[in-house]
């Protein structure tokens, strides 16, 4: 990696993101995207592995998908931070799975 491409930082979801269940854990695996995920972490991105399931699943369902380097951490429940920027345009940088996955290359 050179010093001009600096790795950009994704924070995916696990379910209904990279399963086909939005509400339980260990759903149907998306093998698909998962796959993409590990192509990102691979091209140097920093890519955080999150769920509203806690950290212990986030790594557990890592571990078993292989998704290495990939950080994992449960959702946060508040989110602080001093940059106004980020309040107001936050919501913009959600991007639902369809899109996200659809605009990769």
């Amino acid at each position: 990696m050179t010093a001009d491409k600096i790795p950009a930082r994704i924070f995916i979801d696990i379910d209904g993101t990279l399963t086909s269940e939005p509400h339980k854990k260990w759903g149907p695996p998306i093998h698909e995207r998962i796959q993409r995920v590990r192509d990102l972490i691979a091209a140097g991105n920093e890519v955080v592995i999150w769920t509203g399931g806690g950290t212990a699943y986030a790594a557990e369902f890592a571990a078993k998908y292989h998704l290495d380097g990939a950080l994992c951490v449960g959702k946060p429940s508040v989110l602080v931070d001093d940059n106004p920027e980020l309040r107001p345009g936050f919501a913009k940088r959600i991007k639902d799975p369809t899109e996200f996955f659809g605009m990769l290359p």
